[in-house]
């Protein structure tokens, strides 16, 4: 029998889905959310951390996806990790919404770490008698602390050493990736606490960040943000720290959009033009039509915009006339001046 292969695999993307779902969604959801869905069609299976590397983003971004995902009701997940798209018309999965195992009918992606994330870690509490006889065990522990007690310019507490020892005890963290966690809390002053850090080490089990590599990615991408902020201030005038939905705006020109201290600061120029004030929604208006054109650069900007121009001219002066009158002018002339000859 012969084989048949379809040439150019098509993957169908519902319109309700392109109408109501795909304009309310962050730019990274989407992403995460088509490639997945080609994969399925694909009849390939592939993790979160795979995904990640192809798309060239967080694999925390990647678990943030599938949260939203599941609120809107578009994806279902099993308790091995299986994502299920579901319709985006609710009447036609109006009962399979009820059904706690996926329909074989619905495209299938393995994610695995997604339900490992959502189950409870078990945090035994640990005596500190133990840890005191396990620190001359664990070398890898005692540098840890030491390094931890160098970056935070301080002595840890009793307390202090017993938390920092159950993140390892509890998530199973290596010493370098504990010194990792140490060193992201200390990029702000204020987060400088065990209680931050408890929640960053929980929230870094929880999105699978488990190698140095995962974990320089991360404080990349929070030096980056911090360092945006600092330059967004200057550029803003600003005499205040920016609040969290402020700052959100921020992070997502400098991540998602992949914008420039410069292109930031010239959509705040057009802005103040504009409306007479900063104003974050408008700026983000601004920079999402520009990062959707795909202009990064101000180079790129002026090109686009010089095109624009030139189209508009042409499209004028092709709509004015059709007629060269020195042309006609010209013609008439000659044609007297040949008669009288």
């Amino acid at each position: 029998m012969a084989k048949i292969e379809i040439a150019n695999p098509i993957v169908p993307i519902e319109l309700n889905f392109i109408n109501k779902y795909l304009p309310e969604a962050n730019p990274t959801h989407v992403m995460v959310y088509i490639y997945a869905l080609g994969l399925c069609y694909s009849n390939k299976q592939s993790d979160n951390a795979s995904i990640a590397e192809a798309l060239d983003i967080l694999e925390s971004d990647v678990i943030k996806a599938w949260k939203y995902w599941v609120k809107t009701g578009l994806i279902a997940l099993g308790e091995d990790g299986t994502v299920t798209f579901l319709s985006t018309n609710v009447e036609e999965r109006s009962e399979k919404a009820e059904v706690p195992d996926a329909p074989k009918e619905e495209p299938k992606a393995k994610a695995k770490g997604f339900a490992e994330e959502t189950k409870k870690t078990s945090k035994r509490d640990i005596p500190m008698e133990e840890i005191t006889e396990k620190m001359g065990i664990k070398k890898g522990f005692s540098d840890t602390l030491s390094m931890a007690q160098l970056i935070w310019e301080k002595p840890f507490t009793p307390t202090e050493i017993k938390m920092l020892y159950s993140f390892m005890d509890w998530y199973s963290f290596s010493s370098e990736v504990l010194t990792m966690i140490v060193e992201y809390c200390a990029l702000e002053e204020k987060t400088k606490n065990i209680k931050y850090m408890e929640a960053v080490a929980e929230s870094w089990a929880n999105e699978g960040i488990t190698t140095m590599k995962m974990a320089e990615k991360i404080i990349n991408k929070k030096q980056k943000e911090l360092s945006m902020l600092k330059k967004c201030a200057q550029i803003f005038s600003l005499g205040r720290a920016f609040s969290d939905k402020e700052a959100n705006y921020i992070s997502e020109w400098t991540n998602t959009f992949g914008m420039s201290e410069a292109m930031i600061k010239e959509a705040y120029a057009r802005t103040t033009i504009n409306t007479g004030k900063l104003s974050f929604q408008y700026m983000n208006k601004i920079l999402s039509s520009w990062s959707k054109d795909g202009i990064k650069t101000l180079a790129a900007l002026k090109e686009a915009e010089g095109s624009r121009k030139n189209a508009q001219k042409t499209q004028q002066q092709g709509t004015s006339s059709n007629y060269d009158f020195d042309e006609i002018e010209r013609l008439a002339l000659a044609k007297r001046l040949k008669k009288n000859q």
